[in-house]
C-alpha cells in the first residue's frame, strides 16, 4: 500500500513556475522575523501534509550572521551560543 501510494504520488505533475507569480523577495523588516519565522514553518508544515513534498532543509539566517530569537529567549546567535554561551 506504501509503494503503491508512493509510486502514484511520482505522475503528479508540479504546478507551473508561472503560477507562482513572479521572483521571490526576500528583504524581511527584522521588527516582524518572529512572525516570519512563523509564517515560514506553517509552510513547511503544509507542504508536508500535502505530500507537496518529502524533504524539507531549513536554514534561517547563516551561521555567523543572525539567528538570534528574541521573543523566545535566545538572544544570541548560534554560533556565540554553540561555542560559548556569552561566556568569555
Amino acid at each position: 500500500m506504501r509503494t503503491q501510494r508512493a509510486d502514484s504520488w511520482l505522475n503528479v505533475p508540479s504546478p507551473s513556475s508561472k503560477a507562482r507569480g513572479g521572483p521571490l523577495e526576500r528583504k524581511v523588516d527584522m521588527s516582524a522575523v518572529a512572525e516570519y519565522h512563523r509564517l515560514f514553518y506553517d509552510l513547511m508544515v503544509m507542504a508536508l501534509r500535502t505530500d507537496s513534498t518529502r524533504v524539507i532543509t531549513c536554514m534561517i539566517c547563516s551561521e555567523s550572521n543572525g539567528g538570534a530569537i528574541p521573543d523566545i529567549g535566545i538572544s544570541q546567535t548560534r554560533h556565540g551560543l554553540s561555542h560559548h554561551n556569552g561566556g568569555p
